[in-house]
């Protein structure tokens, strides 16, 4: 409302109104009064309405409505109102406006507190008239200097084609700006002065990189006068990336202080697109050529191919099956702003044979505008994803090439030093699987008859496996068939059963076919089936050597079975075990031997050997020294004695110098063991006293001149010990001293002494030995069984208990398995539980028990009672089944009633399993292949 001058106390109650004083002209300078000082205000705005336009305010709430649609020239308070001057301030259309104080005391501490948050300048009230008009006519002075200033950059603004505004360097509040300006970004005309939070600025959480750049680009332009900065901006309407060259310059100062910024805005977005576009398939055709798998080089590029265009980046590539799989990927930078998600642009890879995948770029704005705002930018996207496609189906292409060469090359490697033809089909199948992602790949060898074809080996996700049965006929039906019948490669149109059958030819004989499953759409395409081609023809010279290879050792290794001991003899008061390994990577006989022999009723010979050299030669070498010491030790020679003889042979048998020997004899009875060594490792003792290496009886090398006699050691051992007998192939490994794998050996057998000798047997292979066969190991064990148990009791019930824990100590010291020892001692416990109850129906009475262990390695019990046995009665309910079970434990179960009383005797059998085969695979034919880890001299523990 407008008053005159003096006429303000008709409306001072009127509430929340604009009273306005003077003329309302529009050159006059426009001064907002905001006073709760009813005389003060009258006082003021009678000496100012001639002079200016008044705007007055009762509160802050009138002050604020009148900044908001009033172009303030001057701001008056009648008190220090510092929240009302911030809030003035924070709009960007008053932030410039001087403001003044009214005050009746300059010293006040509200004075100095107005003055540091803002004010321009104090009056004081009451004052003379012409004291108030001049210090108004100051900061009115001032305010119209802004003014002009204000518009004459207005007036700049608008002439300039580019986009121009002016920045508060403060707040960074845009104060005025042309149209060109509010375009580019977004704005209305009447959004302009507009401050902070600016849209078109990218949010961290939206462009990470572009709101770094904006960060950048502020932080410096804080700190000059003038610079230049090209940052990424977002349309405030369709949140499209906009590039911006802002040049900036500082403006002079005017009258209310303060930095500011003249900001030329120029859209670079097509120019930069451009260079981002020219950079990127530059970036695309280096792909084939960049080092990494393939997968990692498109993970590292998708990122930058979302960047240009905007929006979310797939690649699928198509397997061998047919089937999409995808390799890489990564999230895009557009925000669509027009209702929907975008549009799905998919491009094929188009290889040179075939469609090798799919490039996606998921959230473009085809429909609408692109990122230019311009309609030719969706073609563009379009024509870019297109030219990336070609790029990336290259990359494909060659690294699908790399690949194969690289597969051919592993296969023609392992091939070369695969030694047996298990070996070769395992490489030759795992190079088919791996290179063309086959489900199921076989290699099958002729036959020397040339009518059956053997299976080698076959993967079909299963481990692999070897059989050596004939499964097909060269003139049957099927792929496979016809391949090895010479008729040259077969690819069968079905996709059930091999869609592949290559034969493996030498010359122009088939030695074998290679036979290729695949699921899914199945077929080979024709740069598969060359690749198959070609490794069937590198695998085929392999092949046929290997079989060559293992048809060789066989012989030798038939040689050298003929040389070693086919089994061993059986002792009642000795369990014995043995086994032959031959070096994993030898083709011929080795030079390592055993023999187990008796002596006499009570004394058994145990020798081993090492022969220097592999081969036929030092197979017949070691058959002459094995015969020399058997000769002197059966003449009643002293394992000392026979070394002498043996070494005086070796000088006369050629390649026998340097071989090594050790002999042992065991006394059953007394248990005294006697040994010599020739250069050989020691005995290794193991029982119920300890576990030790036999210490002396150590000589040289036989053949060695100017040595020292042999000599011998001596001790005894108490039943349940066992002694073990080895050659150096156990313990020794390459790039580690000998006493580790003793100490090794030592441990392995303390822990696992009291197993029967055939799995203590099989414990030091798997623990000692494990793997590494880079010697041949000979190794036999003998455990001295214990005096046959005796026992009388009374027949009572309660001394069972004691009765079974003597038989089962018993049994583990006799080298028993443990469920041999569990079915002697049940069976033992069930026949001394029928005497206590049939023959003295619990009266008082006698059990006699004994236990022994037979030359056959089988255990014999028998139970006898002095009593009469009572008829069974016609329903025995859950008791009376004692016979029953002793005849499911035992064997020859016999029943001997007497007058004087009845005895049961009974057999538990001594263990037939074989000791555990730790070579892969399954049998195979002699004639064609080996087992990598036979055991001919393997004889079972008892």
């Amino acid at each position: 409302m407008t008053t005159a001058p003096g006429a303000e106390d008709a409306t001072a109650d009127a509430g929340h109104q604009e009273q306005v004083a003077g003329t309302g002209d529009a050159d006059r300078p426009v001064l907002l009064l905001v006073d709760d000082d009813p005389q003060r205000r009258s006082l003021v705005a009678s000496l100012l309405g001639p002079h200016c336009t008044v705007l007055v305010g009762h509160d802050r709430a009138d002050a604020l409505e009148a900044v908001g649609r009033h172009t303030i020239d001057v701001l008056v308070l009648g008190s220090t109102r510092s929240g009302l001057l911030t809030e003035v301030r924070a709009r960007p259309a008053s932030a410039a406006v001087p403001a003044i104080l009214l005050t009746c005391r300059a010293e006040d501490d509200a004075v100095l507190q107005g003055l540091q948050s803002g004010l321009d300048d104090l009056l004081s009230v009451p004052s003379s008239a012409h004291d108030v008009l001049t210090g108004l006519r100051s900061a009115l002075d001032a305010a119209r200097s802004d003014h002009l200033d204000r518009a004459w950059r207005s007036a700049v603004l608008a002439a300039n084609q580019e986009g121009c505004c002016i920045v508060d360097g403060a707040g960074g509040a845009i104060v005025s700006a042309n149209a060109a300006a509010t375009d580019l970004l977004g704005l209305r005309p009447e959004d302009v002065p507009f401050g902070p939070p600016h849209p078109f600025l990218p949010a961290a959480e939206e462009d990470p990189e572009g709101f770094a750049l904006v960060e950048s680009a502020w932080t410096r332009a804080s700190t000059e006068e003038r610079g230049r900065a090209v940052v990424p901006l977002r349309h405030v309407t369709t949140r499209a990336r906009v590039w911006v060259s802002v040049s900036y310059s500082e403006l002079p100062v005017g009258s209310r202080g303060g930095r500011s910024y003249l900001a030329t805005l120029h859209d670079v977005t097509a120019a930069r697109r451009a260079a981002e576009r020219d950079a990127l398939l530059a970036r695309a055709a280096a792909l084939p050529t960049e080092p990494g798998p393939l997968a990692e080089r498109l993970r590292r590029f998708l990122p930058i191919i979302a960047r240009v265009l905007g929006g979310r980046v797939e690649v699928e590539l198509r397997g061998p099956d047919g089937r999409s799989e995808p390799v890489a990927a990564a999230p895009g930078a557009r925000q669509v702003g027009n209702g929907h998600d975008g549009d799905d642009l998919v491009v094929p890879l188009v290889g040179t044979d075939r469609v090798l995948g799919t490039l996606r770029v998921a959230g473009l704005d085809l429909a609408t505008t692109s990122d230019t705002g311009t309609a030719e930018g969706s073609r563009a996207e379009v024509d870019m994803a297109e030219l990336l496609a070609r790029r990336i189906a290259a990359a494909v292409d060659a690294d699908r090439v790399a690949e194969r060469a690289t597969r051919l090359h592993e296969v023609t490697t392992a091939l070369a030093s695969a030694g047996t033809l298990l070996e070769t089909a395992r490489a030759l199948v795992d190079g088919v699987r791996r290179a063309l992602a086959t489900s199921s790949a076989a290699v099958y060898a002729v036959a020397p008859d040339g009518l059956h074809l053997h299976l080698v080996h076959r993967h079909d996700g299963d481990p692999g496996r070897a059989s050596g049965e004939p499964v097909l006929r060269v003139d049957g039906p099927g792929a496979v068939a016809r391949a090895a019948a010479g008729r040259g490669p077969v690819w069968p149109p079905t996709s059930t059963g091999p869609i592949a059958a290559i034969p493996l030819t030498v010359g122009e004989r088939v030695v074998g076919v290679l036979a290729v499953e695949r699921s899914g759409s199945g077929h080979l395409l024709p740069d598969e089936r060359d690749f198959a081609a070609t490794l069937a023809g590198q695998a085929a010279q392999a092949f046929e050597r290997a079989a060559l290879a293992d048809q060789r050792w066989q012989l030798a290794r038939a040689l050298q079975r003929a040389l070693l001991p086919t089994s061993l003899p059986a002792f009642a008061h000795l369990a014995l075990a043995a086994h032959y390994e031959p070096a994993q990577q030898e083709f011929e006989a080795g030079g390592d031997w055993y023999d187990v022999f008796a002596l006499g009723p009570a004394r058994v010979a145990l020798v081993v050997g090492d022969v220097v050299g592999q081969g036929p030669t030092a197979a017949a070498v070691m058959g002459q020294l094995r015969s020399v010491v058997s000769a002197y030790l059966h003449d009643g020679h002293s394992p000392a004695q026979a070394l002498e003889g043996l070494d005086r042979a070796a000088r006369r048998i050629p390649g026998a110098r340097g071989s090594t020997a050790l002999c042992l004899t065991i006394d059953t009875d007394s248990g005294d063991v006697a040994w010599s060594a020739a250069g050989h490792v020691p005995p290794l003792i193991a029982g119920p006293d300890g576990t030790r290496f036999a210490q002396g009886g150590q000589g040289a090398l036989l053949g060695v001149s100017d040595r020292a006699p042999y000599g011998e050691g001596r001790e005894t051992v108490v039943p349940g010990t066992t002694v073990a007998l080895y050659t150096d192939g156990l313990v020794e490994r390459r790039g580690q001293v000998v006493d580790d794998g003793l100490q090794r050996l030592a441990a392995v057998a303390e822990r696992g002494h009291q197993r029967p000798p055939g799995e203590l047997l099989d414990v030091l292979l798997a623990e000692v030995l494990g793997s590494d066969t880079g010697d041949d190991v000979a190794l036999v064990l003998a455990r001295l069984v214990p005096r046959p148990l005796e026992r009388r009791l009374d027949a009572d019930p309660l001394l069972l208990p004691g009765l079974r824990h003597d038989v089962h100590a018993w049994a583990v010291a006799a080298g028993m398995s443990e469920d041999g020892a569990d079915d002697l001692q049940l069976a033992l416990s069930e026949a001394a539980t029928n005497c206590v109850e049939h023959a003295y129906a619990g009266g008082a009475g006698e059990i006699r028990c004994r236990v022994h262990r037979t030359a056959d390695g089988a255990v014999e019990a028998s139970v006898q009672d002095f009593g009469a046995w009572r008829p069974p009665p016609a329903d025995p309910g859950y008791r009376g089944r004692g016979l029953a079970v002793i005849h499911t434990l035992a064997e020859h179960v016999e029943l001997h009633p007497t007058p004087q009383g009845t005895t049961i005797v009974f057999r538990i059998p001594a263990s037939t399993e074989p000791l555990a085969q730790r070579a892969p695979g399954g049998s195979a034919p002699q004639w064609w292949t080996r087992q990598e880890r036979p055991g001919p001299g393997t004889v079972p523990g008892c």
